[in-house]
């Protein structure tokens, strides 16, 4: 695969990329929370090495959002955002999943090109079915990549993805449900967890492209 530089894929993507530096705007805001020198070499590194073709990325510039994950773990997003927002972004009225491990897991460095919306069919659909909606290219991303890539999304452009729908991630909470993401309206971003022949009239699939 012959490589895309960072300047052809902000040109593919227009508004639909969190790069690096947005990255950092967000969630490093001072120097004093920088990532040690170690870590910000190999950040550079996976920032400089794009894992999709120019093909790729045309295909999706309307559809995907073009994400530099960095490691902060949900519970460590909600942090860092909240003390930089007078807006709600999580839902105030929830705590449940501070004592769930998917929202301790640190995320792996690299790009991910995520579906802004459900995918197209899984709505209404139990687990098993929604799969079936899954191209080859395509993978379930982790709740942790979801939320980095609608808070971040937010705080860059000031849309808010998943406003009106839910999706579910890859992840399993203590009692094997699948982790939903979504509802992100002015009260905050919402969490819920639904067993896996669970089917919702608002809850879809998320998606995201397979790195190559």
């Amino acid at each position: 695969m012959k490589s895309v530089s960072l300047a052809l894929a902000r040109e593919i993507m227009g508004k639909n990329i969190f790069e690096m530096e947005d990255a950092f705007r967000v969630y490093y805001p001072t120097p004093s929370s920088f990532p040690a020198l170690k870590q910000m070499s190999k950040i550079i590194e996976c920032a400089n090495n794009m894992p999709f073709s120019e093909k790729m990325l045309m295909a999706c510039k309307d559809t995907h959002i073009l994400t530099f994950v960095l490691t902060p773990s949900i519970l460590d997003v909600r942090k860092i955002v909240e003390k930089q927002s007078d807006q709600k972004l999580f839902y105030s009225s929830q705590d449940w999943y501070d004592r769930q491990d998917f929202c301790k897991k640190k995320g792996k460095v690299g790009w991910q090109l995520v579906r802004k919306e459900p995918i197209f069919g899984s709505i209404l659909n139990a687990w098993e079915d929604q799969q079936t909606f899954l191209l080859k290219d395509e993978e379930v991303p982790t709740a942790q990549i979801m939320v980095y890539t609608t808070i971040g999304y937010f705080f860059k452009t000031g849309e808010r993805l998943f406003e009106k729908t839910k999706v579910r991630c890859a992840d399993l909470d203590r009692y094997g449900f699948h982790v939903e993401v979504g509802l992100f309206d002015t009260h905050g971003l919402g969490f819920n967890h639904l067993s896996v022949g669970g089917r919702e009239d608002i809850l879809g699939l998320a998606s995201a492209k397979k790195p190559k």
